[in-house]
């Protein structure tokens, strides 16, 4: 009998993380807001979100992360897919309205912070997942347009560590089909 590795890591979550930063995914959308008034970036949403999607908000005031005395900046938004293959995509997400460059370290942050959630899940479930890194930048300043053809690919524009880093169009819609197909740089 196989086991449900996607089912057993959500329970977990479930369990384990604070609900306050556990975003809805209804009916398979998810809609990223961005709550400063100044931002040109409002929203993002993001359709077809698949099973095994779990959406994390932690972009929350105040933003302590514990064992910090002062806030933390991690990032605006954390999507974990969990595939059946035990492999875990995570998709760390900032909107930005101009310099996507300060978006390089808030990922990085986003990485440890979440490499330290999913360890500690991994502990509870007993299994250890490999894992994919993607920051993606919803920007205002992207150039890059919608495909008009899905391709068989996501090509990165560049690589931060393990991670791979692709900027999209902001106050758009955008097809998790497409955001999770296979990268490479």
């Amino acid at each position: 009998m196989t086991e449900n590795y996607v089912d057993k890591f959500i329970s977990a979550i479930q369990r384990k993380v604070n609900p306050e930063i556990i975003e809805k995914i209804d009916r398979n959308e998810l809609c990223i807001k961005e709550e400063s008034k100044t931002s040109k970036n409002k929203k993002v949403i993001i359709k077809s979100m698949k099973k095994g999607c779990m959406a994390f908000n932690i972009d929350k005031h105040p933003r302590e992360v514990y064992l910090f005395k002062e806030e933390t900046k991690v990032s605006d938004e954390i999507i974990i897919y969990i595939k059946e293959n035990k492999e875990i995509i995570v998709f760390i997400i900032e909107m930005k309205s101009d310099k996507i460059s300060s978006a390089f370290k808030q990922i990085k942050y986003g990485k440890i912070y979440i490499d330290f959630l999913i360890g500690i899940l991994e502990e509870e479930i007993g299994y250890e997942f490999h894992k994919e890194y993607r920051g993606y930048i919803f920007t205002t300043k992207c150039s890059e347009k919608h495909p008009t053809k899905i391709p068989k690919k996501i090509k990165a524009t560049r690589k931060l560590g393990d991670i791979y880093l692709k900027s999209f169009p902001a106050n758009s819609n955008h097809d998790f089909r497409y955001l999770s197909l296979p990268i490479e740089y």
